[in-house]
C-alpha cells in the first residue's frame, strides 16, 4: 500500500473520520484534513481521488472502499507528490502515538519507522515501510 492510502486508510480505521475525541487528538485530525485539502486542490473535489477518499469516510472498513480508493491513488499517482508524501508521512507517525492508529497500522501491516518530528516546522525523515506480502 503507497504512503498516501495508507494513511487516509489507517487514519478511518482509527476513528478520525466519526470525530476523534480528546485534544491530544487534534493534531491528527488537523494533519488528516491538511492531506484531504491538498487532494483537493491538486486534483479537483471532483475528482475520482477525492470522492473515492469521501465514499472511504462514510464506509472505512470496506474493503471494497479501500481497494477502489488505493487504485484511485495509484491511478492519479498521488505519492508522487512530495508535499502529499510528506503531509502522509506525518499522519501516519501522529496515528502510531494512539492506541488505535497502532491498532489500524497493526491491522493493515503499515509501519512508520524513522520519521522526524511533527508540528511547525517540522523536518521528516526516514521512510515508511508498507509490508506487501
Amino acid at each position: 500500500m503507497d504512503p498516501i492510502s495508507g494513511a487516509i486508510v489507517t487514519a478511518l480505521a482509527a476513528g478520525v473520520a466519526s470525530g476523534v475525541g480528546e485534544a491530544g487528538k487534534k493534531l491528527i485530525m488537523d494533519i488528516y484534513n491538511e492531506l484531504k485539502t491538498a487532494m483537493r486542490q491538486k486534483f479537483g473535489k471532483e475528482s475520482k481521488v477525492v470522492e473515492s477518499v469521501e465514499k472511504l469516510e462514510r464506509k472505512p472498513d470496506s474493503e471494497a472502499l479501500q481497494e477502489m480508493f488505493k487504485k484511485e491513488v495509484e491511478v492519479a499517482k498521488v505519492a508522487d507528490d512530495a508535499k502529499l508524501r510528506k503531509l502522509a508521512e506525518s499522519l501516519l507517525k501522529v496515528l502510531q502515538s494512539i492506541p488505535e492508529g497502532k491498532a489500524a497500522m497493526r491491522k493493515y501491516n503499515i509501519t512508520a519507522d524513522n520519521i522526524g518530528v511533527v508540528g511547525d516546522n517540522a523536518h521528516i525523515e526516514g521512510g515508511i515501510h508498507f509490508n506487501n506480502e
